[in-house]
C-alpha cells in the first residue's frame, strides 16, 4: 500500500473512530451515538426515515470487508420508491438488521424494489430456472409429451410473470415446443 492510500485511510478513519480496533469490533468502538448521525450514504433517495424505529447494530456481526469508511451502525426504517411499479415502500429496522446481520450483505445495500416485486422477480428467476433444466430435457431429449407439455407450461407461466414479451431466444423454444407438442397430439390420433 502507498505512502498517500495509507494517510487517506487514516484520516477516513478517524473521523469514525479512534484507537487500535480490534476484532470482534464492538458498537462503542465507532463514534455514531446517535441514528441521526448514521451518514446518508447508507439510505440512497431516501424519502424519509423514521429514527424512533433505530435499532442498534452487533457490528460484531457485520460483513467487514464490505465497509468503506465505516459500518452500518443504525438500522432505521426508511421509505424509498420503488423502482419498477413506483409504490412507496418501508424498509424496516428489522429487516435490514436481518440483510446484514444474518445474510452478511454489504452495508451499502438497499432493495431498489418494493417487497410485491422482489416476490415477483424471485418468481421469475426460480422459473426461468426450471424452465432452463426443462428445457433441456424437452427440446433435446424427450419423446415424453408430458415433458414438453410442462416445459411450454413453465414458459407460459415466464411469460406472465416478466410482464413482458418473451425474449427472441425464448420465443423460439416456445414454436419448437408448441409444433413438437402439435406433431405428437397428432400421431396419437
Amino acid at each position: 500500500m502507498n505512502k498517500k492510500k495509507t494517510n487517506q485511510t487514516k484520516e477516513i478513519g478517524e473521523r469514525y473512530y479512534s484507537g487500535e480496533l480490534k476484532f470482534p469490533f464492538q458498537f462503542e468502538d465507532f463514534n455514531c451515538r446517535e441514528p441521526t448521525e448514521m451518514p446518508r450514504r447508507f439510505f440512497p433517495n431516501v424519502k424519509k426515515l423514521d429514527y424512533r424505529s433505530a435499532i442498534k447494530a452487533d457490528v460484531s456481526k457485520l460483513r467487514v470487508s464490505a465497509w468503506q469508511d465505516m459500518p452500518r451502525c443504525w438500522y432505521i426504517d426508511a421509505w424509498f420508491d420503488c423502482g419498477k411499479c413506483g409504490k412507496e415502500y418501508c424498509w424496516t429496522a428489522k429487516v435490514q438488521q436481518v440483510w446484514f446481520e444474518r445474510f452478511h450483505i454489504m452495508s451499502e445495500a438497499f432493495p431498489k424494489l418494493c417487497p410485491e416485486c422482489r416476490r415477483k422477480k424471485r418468481k421469475l428467476t426460480l422459473a426461468l430456472a426450471k424452465f432452463s433444466e426443462a428445457s433441456k430435457n424437452a427440446l433435446l431429449r424427450s419423446t415424453d409429451l408430458e415433458t414438453k407439455k410442462q416445459a411450454l407450461a413453465i414458459l407460459e407461466e415466464i411469460e406472465k410473470l416478466s410482464e413482458t414479451d418473451l425474449t427472441r431466444r425464448l420465443q423460439e423454444k416456445r414454436e419448437i415446443l408448441t409444433r413438437q407438442i402439435e406433431r405428437m397430439t397428432s400421431f396419437e390420433n
